[in-house]
C-alpha cells in the first residue's frame, strides 16, 4: 500500500512533524550546556508530543466497529484523503511500538486486520449521503465465487415520495452488480407494496426487473415486480422468501432463482468481463433512500434491533458458493453508515435452522 509523504487532512502535516524532530542546525554552534539545556528543553517537548500522541491514539485508534463507522463518517463529510488516513494510522502505529501507550492496547489479529483492511476501502468510495446501508459483506481477498444464496424475511417498511427501501442479497466482480431481494418504492412501481426485484449492472444493461435487455426469464409463475402479498409483523411468525444467485460454470450463464425456482438468467454475453469470470464479493442487507433534506425512511422491522428474528428484519443461512462445489460460510464484517439510524449485527452461526444469521434495520428518522 503505498504511503502518501505528506498529509493536508485534519490529522495534520506528517512532514511538519518529522523535521520538527529531527533538526536542530543552531545546535551545532551552542556551548556544551546550552546543548544540554536545549536538549532537556527537547526532551520536554518530546515527551509532550508523545502525549498528544497517545490521546490521539487513544480518540481514534478503537478496535471495533464504531471506530471504522466514524473513520467511514469523517471521510463522508470532510473529503478526507485515504492515504492520509492510512499515513496517519501508520504514524500512530510507530508511535505505539517504540513509546508504549497506557490503557487496553492490544495488537490487532490477522482477522482484524484483514477487517480494517475492508473498513478503510470504504474510506475511499464517493460518498452517496442520500442512500444509506445496514449490511454485512464479504472480507474480499482472492477466493471467488460462484453464487450467493439467503433466506430473507420480507417487510413493507413505510415510504413516500421519491424513498425507497429493500432488503436484498448483491454480488459483484468489479464493474458487474447483481441484486434480488423486496423493495418499497413507489417512484419505481407505482405504489407502496412490497414487491419482489432484481437489479442489473453489468455491461450495457443498468435497470430492474427486464427494464432494459438481459435478463432472460425462463418461469413465469413468480413474475418479477409481482407483489408480495404476505409481509412479516412484528411479533408474529416471519414471512420468508428464500434466493440464490448461481452461476452455470459451463455456460457462465448467472442463474436467478426464488422460492426454489429457477425464474431465469443473466446471459455471460451481457457482462463486462467481471462477472464472467465469477464473483469476488457478496452483500446482504438493508438499502434506504431519500431525496435531500428528507427524513430517512424505515429499514426492515422498522425498529431498531432487539436480537430476535420475530421483531427484526433478517438474513439467515446466508452462503457462498464454492466454484468446486459445495457451500461456503462466508468471513463477512458489518458496515453501516450511521448506527444512529440503521443497526446491523453479524450473528454468525446460529444452529442448524438460522445458520449464519444477519439482522438489520431502523426506524424512519432525520
Amino acid at each position: 500500500m503505498n504511503r502518501a509523504k505528506t498529509s493536508q487532512s485534519g490529522f495534520g502535516s506528517y512532514s511538519s512533524f518529522h523535521q520538527e524532530y529531527v533538526e536542530c542546525g543552531p545546535c551545532r554552534a551552542m556551548t556544551n550546556q546550552g546543548l544540554i539545556d536545549n536538549g532537556n528543553q527537547m526532551m520536554d517537548e518530546a515527551d509532550q508530543a508523545i502525549d498528544r500522541s497517545k490521546k490521539v491514539v487513544h480518540d481514534t485508534i478503537n478496535v471495533g466497529t464504531d471506530t471504522a463507522a466514524a473513520l467511514k463518517a469523517q471521510l463522508h463529510y470532510h473529503s478526507m484523503d485515504f492515504h492520509a488516513i492510512v499515513l496517519f494510522l501508520c504514524v500512530c502505529s510507530h508511535l505505539v511500538g517504540h513509546n508504549g501507550i497506557e490503557g487496553d492496547w492490544r495488537s490487532l489479529t490477522k482477522e482484524e486486520d484483514l477487517e480494517l483492511e475492508e473498513q478503510l476501502k470504504h474510506l475511499n468510495k464517493p460518498a452517496a449521503k442520500t442512500i444509506q446501508y445496514a449490511i454485512v459483506e464479504t472480507i474480499d481477498g482472492p477466493n471467488k465465487y460462484s453464487g450467493a444464496s439467503a433466506v430473507l424475511s420480507v417487510h413493507q417498511p413505510g415510504v413516500m415520495g421519491k424513498q425507497y427501501s429493500a432488503g436484498r442479497m448483491m454480488i459483484q466482480n468489479g464493474p458487474d452488480i447483481l441484486q434480488v431481494g423486496w423493495r418499497v418504492d413507489p417512484t419505481l412501481f407505482g405504489d407502496s407494496s412490497s414487491r419482489l426485484f432484481i437489479y442489473t449492472n453489468a455491461g450495457q444493461s443498468h435497470c430492474f426487473n427486464t427494464n432494459c435487455p438481459g435478463f432472460v426469464i425462463v418461469d413465469t409463475n413468480i413474475p418479477l415486480g409481482s407483489v408480495i402479498e404476505e409481509v412479516s409483523i412484528r411479533g408474529e411468525t416471519p414471512i420468508e422468501m428464500e434466493i440464490y444467485i448461481l452461476q452455470d460454470l459451463v455456460t457462465g450463464n448467472w442463474w436467478l432463482g426464488v422460492a426454489n425456482t429457477n425464474v431465469g438468467f443473466w446471459p455471460k454475453r451481457i457482462l463486462g468481463g467481471g462477472l464472467a469470470n465469477l464473483a469476488s464479493h457478496a452483500e446482504w442487507g438493508g438499502e434506504v433512500f431519500s431525496p435531500p433534506g428528507i427524513p430517512k425512511p424505515a429499514m426492515g422491522g422498522g425498529q431498531f434491533l432487539i436480537g430476535s428474528t420475530r421483531y427484526d428484519a433478517y438474513f439467515r443461512s446466508i452462503a457462498l458458493k464454492s466454484p468446486s462445489g459445495g457451500d461456503i460460510n462466508p468471513h463477512t464484517y458489518e458496515f453501516t453508515n450511521s448506527r444512529k439510524l440503521y443497526d446491523v449485527k453479524d450473528e454468525e452461526n446460529k444452529g442448524a435452522y438460522f445458520g449464519h444469521l444477519v439482522l438489520y434495520g431502523g426506524p424512519a428518522g432525520s
